[in-house]
């Protein structure tokens, strides 16, 4: 600040000098150039006298001058622009001056004047002109560099004055600088109201004791945001690790120690890589400190974690880096299932599509009897059948899977909806010999028509396919004082107790062999287990190997209507 206002002051004083120097030297010149011009049509006046009086012969007794006398430029022309006579050059030699402004000028208003660079003195000349009685013009030309000339002589005591001046305000600047600074200098920052200072300062005073006020609440409520963020750290479920720029540990929660296997109070102030030499925390940590963001996966202890390291950077040097560590391994579990799903879903998609290839081919190559063409075709239609029904099964699964339906909720009853249901599956019963039976009362619900439809009709589906020949199947809706129930029992083959939490899976078959004999895309108790999820409704299965199997559905009030 002291350097600002000395520089201040210094420039301000410095273009004042040379500010009222240039007016000077402006005002001076116009001055001298008026006076000049005065002066010469003062010698015009001089000389139209002697010319009057002597003609010709009074301007060559002025020619006889010595030339570095002569102070003006005196010149005759007659009015064809001739020059009769001029004191620094030949006449004769000299061009017509007709075109001169100053000469057409005189012959039409009886004087003129100009300022232009002359063609034979080479210098920027002022002309004044006058035609006399006789038709002449007479004309007196002088050097505006003669008024620089004089000017020129004021130019050592102007220097002298503007260093003094300059020197001068110098010297107030300082001074006036160290003046101002020093009642600043001594200022109480932390009681501002108690100085005795300007009266200009009285509003920074105020702003400091404000400011002093605010610093104050800021400290308070960074205590609180740290007691917050420690608060907030410690109860997350991920690992949080603050390193500094040399990886030792400044702050780690406790889920952090928990899936490092870390021990809190040891941890603090130590390298990272001491209390784990992972390879793959190594290249992290390397990574990090050239400025990037990276990210890895550890596996320890049959868990699997992502390590995340964001590197904090201030003007592109590391001042510490950001470790989050999050537990996938139930994230990794689901991608394996979704890629076993894809091969699965590959596997069930190619079956029918060879078989369909295949018959086209042999029909194609007209290697089948006529006669038995259409039960090919019927074998092609029932194997395309079969792969619209596994196509829609698989959309309506991953429709389910995200939660996503364009479906709209309606009032459902699931006893006419069961009812309905079973007249459809009734061929399938006959053929098997198998009793169906519906059992309970009129029982609605909010929810989608269509996927409630496939739930019961794959349990009901199954129950017939998986039963044995003559065997029953019950069906039964019933109202509970918070939900509905409905129940689906059959006296079929069973589940056993290792198959029965892997039957709700997609594609999972307990008996391959039979499942093939009986056929089904594998996708029935999938979509059964996400239709119940997407009514928030309880899926339970209770099964006997060569007993029976029941399977009950719970759907809580929420999505019940008492109509």
């Amino acid at each position: 600040m002291k350097r600002r206002i000395f520089t201040v002051i210094c420039l301000l004083s410095l273009f004042t000098v040379l500010l009222s120097s240039s007016l000077f030297f402006g005002v001076a010149y116009r001055e001298f150039y008026l006076s000049k011009q005065q002066e010469l049509q003062n010698e015009m006046v001089l000389i139209k006298a002697g010319f009057a009086q002597d003609g010709i012969t009074y301007l060559q007794t002025l020619q006889s001058v010595p030339e570095r006398n002569r102070l003006n430029r005196i010149t005759l022309i007659n009015a064809a622009g001739v020059v009769l006579f001029d004191n620094y050059e030949t006449a004769s030699a000299m061009e017509n001056h007709l075109d001169r402004p100053e000469i057409i000028s005189a012959l039409q208003n009886g004087s003129g004047e100009a300022v232009r660079i002359s063609s034979t003195l080479h210098q920027q000349t002022y002309y004044y002109a006058e035609r006399l009685s006789d038709g002449t013009v007479l004309r007196i030309a002088m050097i505006t560099a003669s008024i620089w000339v004089a000017l020129l002589n004021f130019l050592p005591w102007m220097l002298l004055v503007i260093i003094l001046v300059i020197a001068l305000d110098f010297w107030l600047a300082h001074y006036e600088t160290q003046k101002i600074i020093q009642p600043i200098n001594s200022i109480n920052l932390k009681e501002p109201l108690e100085n005795d200072i300007y009266d200009e300062f009285a509003p920074l005073l105020l702003r400091i004791e404000q400011q002093n006020r605010e610093i104050a609440a800021k400290m308070a409520e960074l205590s609180q945001t740290r007691l917050e963020f420690l608060t907030i750290t410690e109860n997350m479920s991920n690992g949080l690790i603050l390193l500094n720029q040399k990886e030792e540990i400044l702050t780690v929660n406790c889920s952090a120690c928990k899936l490092l296997n870390l021990k809190a109070d040891q941890t603090i102030g130590r390298k990272l890589l001491t209390l784990n030499r992972s390879l793959v925390l190594q290249n992290l940590l390397l990574k990090a400190e050239q400025g990037m963001i990276t990210e890895d996966i550890l596996h320890q202890n049959q868990h699997s974690y992502q390590l995340l390291a964001h590197p904090v950077l201030n003007n592109g040097k590391l001042q510490g880096i950001v470790l989050l560590i999050l537990d996938i391994t139930e994230q990794q579990a689901t991608e394996q299932i979704r890629r076993e799903f894809a091969a699965n879903v590959s596997h069930e998609l190619k079956t029918p599509l060879q078989s369909i290839s295949g018959y086209a081919e042999i029909i194609s190559n007209h290697l089948v009897k006529p006669e038995d063409i259409p039960e090919f075709i019927d074998r092609i239609y029932r194997e395309a059948r079969r792969l619209i029904v596994l196509v829609d099964d698989i959309m309506q699964i991953s429709r389910l899977d995200e939660n996503k339906t364009s479906l709209t909720e309606e009032p459902v009853d699931l006893f006419l909806l069961t009812q309905d249901i079973l007249q459809r599956l009734q061929p399938q019963a006959l053929a098997k010999q198998i009793t169906v039976e519906l059992q309970g009362e009129s029982a609605k619900l909010l929810g989608i028509k269509q996927i409630l439809d496939e739930m019961i009709y794959n349990l009901c589906d199954n129950a017939i396919k998986y039963n044995k020949q003559g065997g029953r199947v019950d069906v039964r809706i019933n109202r509970l004082p918070d939900a509905l129930r409905l129940q689906v029992i059959d006296t079929g083959i069973g589940i056993a107790p290792e198959d029965q939490e892997r039957v709700f899976e997609r594609f999972y078959r307990v008996d391959k062999s039979h499942s093939q004999k009986v056929g089904g895309t594998g996708l029935g108790l999938s979509i059964v287990k996400h239709g119940a999820r997407y009514h928030h409704a309880k899926l339970e299965l209770q099964s006997i190997p060569n007993q029976g199997t029941t399977v009950i559905l719970t759907f809580p009030l929420a999505n019940k209507i008492n109509l």
